[in-house]
């Protein structure tokens, strides 16, 4: 099964969610988005997803399994879209976030 109960680590007073598969969270998701300069459409088209699909993703709350409410195939092809263009997303015990390598 592709989800496992998300689990919540304290971590300078700010909640850390870490999936079983390290997806990003919505907010990584918003800010690939951005370092890359893209709309929701162009994002979309990029990575050949719907709109509607990005914008529930994105939607969805910090702490929020996307797993629950998405697809596992639409998660996956955002990530790797993603990763495609030089989008690496930090998503462990130690730290939270996005780096654009070239």
């Amino acid at each position: 099964y592709y989800r496992k109960n998300c689990k919540v680590k304290s971590h300078f007073e700010v909640k850390i969610a870490i999936f079983e598969k390290k997806c990003p969270n919505s907010n990584q998701v918003k800010a690939a988005r951005a370092i890359l300069g893209w709309g929701q459409l162009q994002c979309a088209t990029e990575i050949r997803i719907s709109v509607s699909s990005l914008r529930r993703y994105e939607n969805l709350a910090m702490l929020t399994n996307p797993y629950d409410y998405l697809r596992a195939s639409v998660i996956e092809r955002i990530k790797a879209g993603f990763e495609t263009n030089g989008i690496e997303f930090l998503n462990d015990t130690e730290s939270l976030g996005v780096i654009l390598r070239r």
